[in-house]
This record gives C-alpha cells, sequence and structure tokens, in this order.
C-alpha cells in the first residue's frame, strides 16, 4: 500500500512525524537543528502552554544557533531595522515594543521578484505611443539605430493587444519566475503586467490567436 501524500495528513501529524524522525537523528536533532525537536514535542503536548509567539521565537532560535548559514542569509536580505527588529524578538524582547513604529515593507519573495523584473529589459506600452528603458541587452552595437529598430520589433509584438482604450502595460522580457516554495523557477520569454482587467483579457486573447500560452503568476503561490 503506498504512502500517503503529506496532504492528507493535518499540520499536527506532519510535525508530529518530523519530531519522529529527528527523535530517531541525534545527529540531525542534536547538532544540525539543536532545540527543534524539544520545541515540536513541546508544541504537540496539550499539557504545554505554547503560545504562537513563543513558537515562532523558538523556531527562529533554532536556525539562528544551527550551524549552517540559512538564518543569517536570510536575515541579511532584510533592511538593517527589520534586521534588529527580528533579533531583538529571537532574543526575547517584548513583541509590542519591537513593533512599536515599524512599517511593513513588502515581503522578501516580492523584492526578489521586482529586483528580477527591474533587471531585465523592458517596455512600458501607454496607451498611446511608447518608449524603452534598459534594453541594453538587446541592442546590435552593429546596427545603426539598435536599440530603436529592437522597440519596434518589441511593441509590434503586442501592438494589438491594446486599441488605445485600455490602461498601460509593461512587457519585461526573459525576466526570472520563481515562486514562493521555491519549485518552480523558470524563465518566461515576456512577462506582461496589465492594469486593467481588459488588458488581461486582451493578453490571453492574444496568446490565443499566436498559439502560445499564457500562465498567471498572481501571488506567485505556484
Amino acid at each position: 500500500m503506498a504512502a500517503p501524500f503529506a496532504s492528507d495528513k493535518s499540520v499536527d501529524e506532519r510535525l508530529a512525524l518530523v519530531a519522529e524522525g529527528l527523535a530517531k537523528n541525534s545527529d540531525l536533532s542534536t547538532q544540525e537543528l539543536p532545540g527543534l525537536q524539544s520545541l515540536l514535542v513541546d508544541y504537540l503536548i496539550p499539557e504545554v502552554d505554547l503560545n504562537r509567539r513563543d513558537f515562532m521565537r523558538r523556531l527562529l532560535d533554532v536556525f539562528r544557533t544551527a550551524p549552517h548559514q540559512t538564518y543569517q542569509e536570510v536575515l541579511g536580505k532584510h533592511t538593517p531595522d527589520e534586521q534588529h527588529r527580528i533579533e531583538s524578538i529571537v532574543q526575547g524582547s517584548n513583541v509590542e515594543d519591537v513593533a512599536d513604529g515599524f512599517i511593513m515593507s513588502p515581503r522578501l519573495g516580492c523584492r526578489e521578484e521586482v529586483a528580477h523584473l527591474c533587471a531585465a529589459p523592458r517596455a512600458h506600452i501607454p496607451a498611446h505611443g511608447y518608449h524603452i528603458e534598459d534594453l541594453s541587452d538587446e541592442i546590435d552595437h552593429e546596427e545603426t539605430h539598435g536599440s530603436r529598430k529592437f522597440a519596434h520589433r518589441f511593441t509590434d509584438f503586442f501592438a494589438d493587444l491594446f486599441d488605445g482604450k485600455e490602461h498601460s502595460v509593461t512587457v519585461y522580457k526573459n525576466a526570472l519566475f520563481e515562486n514562493w516554495g521555491r519549485t518552480v523557477r523558470h524563465v518566461p520569454q515576456y512577462t506582461c503586467v496589465p492594469t486593467s482587467t481588459a488588458a488581461v483579457k486582451r493578453i490571453v486573447r492574444y496568446a490565443k490567436i499566436h498559439d502560445t500560452s499564457v500562465r498567471c503568476s498572481g501571488y506567485r503561490h505556484s
């Protein structure tokens, strides 16, 4: 009989399996992830009063004290202010005091996605006309007016997406896409960022006419 998928089990059942696995591997539980097994046991035992904040604090501390640098690498991607607040919470400071004056910024995944887009050649196509930005990689320096030629090729490709009545769209070429879980990673030829539902419909219609596919990234959950 095949083993059940993880999705067939509750979160607590999955955590119990992780705790059992750690109990069978002393090197992993005591050296690679010190404190994780005891944290999961405390979470799973009803008699132990472990609130959400303490659980998250202890979980972060597991990775902070682990020999690998995962915690430090992820922490380094935050702003200095965010780093200071995270470290203070992990070290036991009062959450309300640490959160005082904090302004939520986009999550790291969103920041990384924006960085990927900003690094890619892009064309902004408004209702009337267009302008080209950061297309140096696409310019054929052996041709006169190479960037302008590319601009025309680029915008001609999408010319029938917009009839002057729709909102603008920004199109990125060869921009890296990666989902939240980092299980999907690919480079689509074009990434369109429409600003209206009508523009979304036109993109789908265009793809059907030109026998190409469309993949919606949304919040990048899949």
